[in-house]
């Protein structure tokens, strides 16, 4: 038998630990350009790697926020950031958008009965972590 704190207990979890990490990493393709976060004389592509980081510690924050993590994001940055160029120091600007995008889609996702759902979540949807 399942009780309701059971039911919360199982959409916290997926809340936290899945994400259409393509459908994100989509919508950045395109807001970058815009964000102030991001430098104008920048590809997408040097931006990448900090916006997974981004994304992989909002799942992974317990309660913590960007700044709290921030030094050992970077050094996860500098393992997996591949051929990027950028820096901690700028791509930094570019994990903490995606982490805040994330929290702020996350507070918006409960409805109007309480019931919490994924944005755009699909099939696709992957977990990180």
């Amino acid at each position: 038998m399942l009780f309701a704190s059971d039911i919360d207990s199982v959409q916290d979890a997926v809340q936290q630990n899945f994400v259409d990490l393509d459908k994100e990493l989509a919508y950045w393709r395109y807001a970058y350009r815009e964000h102030p976060a991001f430098s104008p004389n920048r590809g997408y592509e040097e931006y990448e790697a900090a916006l997974k980081v981004g994304i992989h510690a909002y799942l992974d924050d317990h309660g913590r926020s960007f700044e709290e993590m921030r030094d050992g994001l970077g050094e996860t940055y500098r393992r997996t950031r591949g051929g990027s160029r950028l820096d901690w120091d700028e791509a930094s600007s570019a994990a903490a958008a995606a982490w805040h995008r994330m929290r702020n889609m996350h507070r918006d996702t409960a409805s109007a009965d309480g019931v919490a759902t994924l944005p755009g979540a699909s099939t696709s949807a992957v977990m990180l972590g």
